[in-house]
């Protein structure tokens, strides 16, 4: 079990581009591109929305990911339980979850950019249906302080995006 902490930001302001990519150009390197879909998952007796939980299944590289998380503590920063395991079988994973009652709810499709900024990662996503986003996640404790620091400097704690990708994809097709 691992305790995310990240933020995450739109990418419409050109100040917020700028910030990022001065950040990016003296701190980090570029590590890979890649897709995602993300299938969440939905189950008859107990909703995940009202939780503030999520459950997916994660496509990348070729590889699958069965994700827990869990609900998000109050704070500047998005930080959530999290718990992922990688699973050979894909199909068989979705076909034995539909057996116990989990459906697909909605996917979530991306490109994202992932840049390794020592204790920090910078994610840049481009998600179908909702535009471009960075993710600034912590890697460790020292990460968090660089997070929190890095907000201050950059004066960010008024552009931080709170919800998540499919809380804003269900809010723009007005779905529940």
């Amino acid at each position: 079990m691992v305790v995310e902490t990240e933020i995450k930001l739109s990418l419409k302001s050109p100040e917020i581009k700028k910030a990022i990519k001065e950040y990016l150009e003296k701190n980090c390197k570029y590590e890979d591109t890649y897709n995602q879909i993300d299938v969440y998952l939905v189950h008859p007796c107990k909703d995940f929305l009202t939780s503030d939980e999520a459950f997916r299944i994660r496509l990348e590289n070729n590889k699958c990911f069965l994700t827990y998380k869990g609900p998000r503590e109050k704070g500047l920063t998005k930080k959530r339980i999290e718990i992922e395991v990688e699973v050979k079988n894909c199909e068989k994973t979705m076909e034995l979850l539909g057996k116990l009652g989990f459906n697909e709810f909605i996917k979530v499709k991306k490109t994202r950019k992932k840049y390794d900024c020592n204790n920090l990662m910078l994610l840049f996503d481009e998600v179908n249906g909702l535009g471009n986003y960075v993710e600034i996640e912590a890697k460790n404790k020292i990460g968090e302080k660089e997070l929190n620091r890095l907000i201050r400097e950059l004066k960010l704690e008024n552009d931080i995006v709170k919800e998540t990708y499919l809380e804003l994809l269900l809010k723009k097709t007005n779905t529940r």
